[in-house]
């Protein structure tokens, strides 16, 4: 790159800059503290140690209420009880909460991963409305945030002959304590009475969890399952720094030695009422490595609309992001 094509380049940076305002940094990436284990001498003198503090604490106190004219009244202890633990199953490196009466079943992998069936106990296994899934890294180009459904063609719900369009709602929510992208679809045909929702949490870190439901009619008991599984969940910690999948607006593109990086401000695309629209709610800036090949290869530019794919620290697939009528 030379000496024209930076300046060319920081010019159309500062000039979606311009548009966009400013910027906000992007939460930082910690990764996973391992715990250490405790060297065989340090149980020993943390014990003397509990032992020197309850014997001077005792003779604290005996002096401190040898010193008191008045007597002390004695009151009641309050014992207050903790809630009883919620009961989760370990799948993978997961702990899934699992509500009363219901039961937590292996799924066939349907080609994007691990799956898990939350199922009433006693319900045959077709059906399934809510599934757990972990998306594998051979899977990620498939995933997609905004995708009701995550891979393929959601069910829909026809009013006559037509599919009746989908209302959505949107937010970033908390999903087995990982920040999670949720994603309601709602669709109603007011000639047969009947609704539908579709339903999703995506943790779109790495590794990737995703909660999907599905269901015709009693949208809201399955809503309140799914947010009880999202509550009491343990989804492991993100092990790598860049999510499996993102979408946004091309801030800024700097050079490195091995390809670029880019500036995204995240988007959603919303899917409603038979159209698509680009929402920017996240004033944040996120920062991705591309490889020279793949940036030579996806024909983008600054300022323009763009998803992509890694897996977990470089971008391996980058296209422009249109959305259309659906």
């Amino acid at each position: 790159m030379n000496a024209l094509e930076e300046r060319l380049a920081e010019a159309l940076n500062a000039n979606v800059d311009h548009q966009l305002g400013a910027r906000r940094p992007a939460p930082p990436f910690t990764p996973p503290i391992r715990e250490k284990r405790r060297s065989p001498w340090v149980l020993p003198l943390t014990a003397a140690a509990c032992v020197a503090a309850i014997v001077g604490g005792t003779v604290a106190a005996s002096r401190l209420l040898a010193h008191h004219d008045q007597p002390v009244s004695h009151q009641p202890t309050k014992v207050v009880s903790s809630p009883a633990p919620v009961p989760t199953v370990r799948v993978s490196d997961a702990r899934i909460a699992v509500p009363s009466r219901w039961t937590l079943r292996r799924l066939d992998s349907a080609g994007f991963g691990s799956s898990w069936c939350l199922l009433r106990v006693g319900a045959a296994a077709r059906t399934c409305t809510i599934s757990v899934r972990r998306i594998t890294d051979a899977a990620a180009e498939d995933f997609d945030v905004d995708h009701p459904g995550i891979v393929g063609d959601p069910p829909q719900l026809l009013c006559g002959a037509e599919a009746a369009p989908r209302k959505e709602t949107y937010g970033v929510r908390t999903f087995g304590g990982q920040s999670a992208d949720w994603r309601r679809w709602d669709a109603h045909c007011a000639r047969t009475g009947h609704s539908q929702r579709i339903e999703q949490w995506s943790d779109a870190n790495v590794p990737t969890w995703v909660l999907v439901g599905t269901t015709i009619d009693g949208g809201s008991a399955m809503s309140a399952v799914m947010a009880y599984v999202a509550q009491h969940s343990q989804l492991p910690a993100p092990t790598r720094p860049a999510r499996a999948m993102d979408r946004g607006v091309l801030r800024a593109v700097h050079q490195t030695a091995t390809g670029v990086r880019i500036e995204l401000d995240r988007t959603v695309l919303v899917r409603s009422e038979g159209t698509m629209r680009s929402v920017n709610d996240d004033t944040a800036t996120y920062a991705y490595d591309v490889p020279r090949a793949i940036w030579s290869g996806a024909h983008v530019k600054t300022g323009q609309r763009v998803q992509l794919w890694t897996d977990g620290r470089t971008v391996r697939q980058l296209e422009p992001d249109l959305p259309t009528s659906s």
